[in-house]
């Protein structure tokens, strides 16, 4: 059985997580504010947060799971002669951008109507672009 190891993703997993975290803080301190410990109570400001907090782990989830599998992935020899390519640098700042979407995502949802969707977009990009490089890495090295 070979050794994993996992270079980059365990900072980019934390990042996610604290993320994440953040947004659930902020959820319960809604919650202890307007004594509403169950469900949103119809609060209009504490529906919001608890959407952040949701979609932020929903697709941090995602992420964590595809910069894991980027790290791992190791296949020696190459099908096709890709060395012009880093694929793993690529990965890693792709799964740059994605945080910076999801972060840009939780700032500005339902504030800005202008960069929400664009951070939306990014998030799917860089999820997209992920399993690309995943998939390449896995087939072709």
């Amino acid at each position: 059985m070979n050794n994993v190891v996992l270079n980059h993703s365990p900072l980019y997993v934390a990042l996610l997580m604290l993320m994440v975290i953040g947004l659930a803080g902020w959820v319960s301190k809604l919650r202890g504010e307007k004594k509403i410990f169950l469900g949103d109570g119809g609060d209009k400001e504490l529906q919001i947060a608890i959407r952040r907090h949701g979609n932020a782990l929903e697709h941090a989830v995602v992420l964590s799971v595809l910069a894991i599998v980027l790290d791992a992935i190791h296949k020696p020899g190459a099908l096709l002669d890709l060395r012009d390519v880093n694929w793993r640098v690529a990965g890693n700042l792709v799964l740059w951008v994605a945080i910076a979407a999801r972060a840009l995502h939780a700032l500005f949802a339902f504030k800005s109507v202008k960069l929400h969707p664009i951070a939306a977009a990014l998030t799917y990009f860089a999820e997209i672009a992920l399993c690309a490089i995943v998939l390449v890495i896995y087939f072709f090295y």
